[in-house]
C-alpha cells in the first residue's frame, strides 16, 4: 500500500502515544492486508482526548473540517491534511467495550494500537448495515469480514458481544 506523506505523518504521530486504537480501514488492513482508502480512524476513551488530540494535530497544520457531539454517547473530530484525513472517535461503545480490546501491531518501524481482530469484525459488520456506503467499501469491508472470520478467537468475541452498548444496536453508532 502506498502511503500519503501525511498517513506516515499520522503513523509516527500515533506510534509515540498510547490513548488511541486505530479502527476502520487502516486498522482492517493492519490485520488482513486489504488496502484502504487515505485515512486513518482512531477510537479514544474519553471527549477530552478527541479534543486533546485535535488541539495537538491542529498545531501541525492539520486542519479541523468537522466535529460532532451529543455530549452524551459520542464526540467526532475530522482532521485534514492535502485530502488525508483522521477521524477521531469517541463513543461509549468504543470506550467500554472496543478501545480495551486493542493490541500492539508492528508496522514499519512503529508499534501502532489496533482494535483486535474480533472487535474488527463487529465493526466491519456494522459498517456493511450503512445505507449510503460506497459499493468499492462495501466490497473491502466483505473482503475484510471474510478474512477475520476465520481468525477470531470465537470466546472473545461472545465476551465483547455482551459487552456492546444499546447505542451500538439501536442507532448504529460505533
Amino acid at each position: 500500500m502506498n502511503l500519503t506523506s501525511e498517513m506516515n505523518e499520522l503513523i509516527k504521530f500515533l506510534s509515540k502515544r498510547d490513548d488511541y486504537v486505530i479502527f476502520a480501514g487502516f486498522g482492517a488492513f493492519l490485520h488482513t492486508g486489504v488496502e484502504c482508502s487515505k485515512d486513518i480512524d482512531i477510537f479514544v476513551s474519553s471527549f477530552e482526548s478527541v479534543k486533546k488530540i485535535t488541539k495537538l494535530l491542529k498545531e501541525k497544520n492539520w486542519k479541523q473540517v468537522k466535529q460532532e457531539t451529543d455530549n452524551k454517547y459520542y464526540s467526532v473530530a475530522i482532521l485534514e491534511k492535502n485530502k488525508t484525513s483522521l477521524d477521531i472517535v469517541y463513543s461509549v461503545t468504543s470506550k467500554d467495550t472496543l478501545y480495551p480490546t486493542k493490541e500492539k501491531i508492528k508496522f514499519q518501524e512503529y508499534k501502532l494500537n489496533v482494535l483486535s481482530k474480533e472487535s474488527m469484525l463487529i465493526t466491519k459488520i456494522n459498517q456493511l448495515t450503512y445505507i449510503d456506503r460506497a459499493k468499492e467499501k462495501y466490497k473491502r469491508d466483505r473482503q475484510v469480514i471474510n478474512i477475520l472470520r476465520k481468525e477470531i478467537d470465537v470466546k472473545k468475541l461472545r465476551k465483547i458481544l455482551q459487552k456492546l452498548h444499546e447505542v451500538f444496536w439501536t442507532f448504529g453508532r460505533l
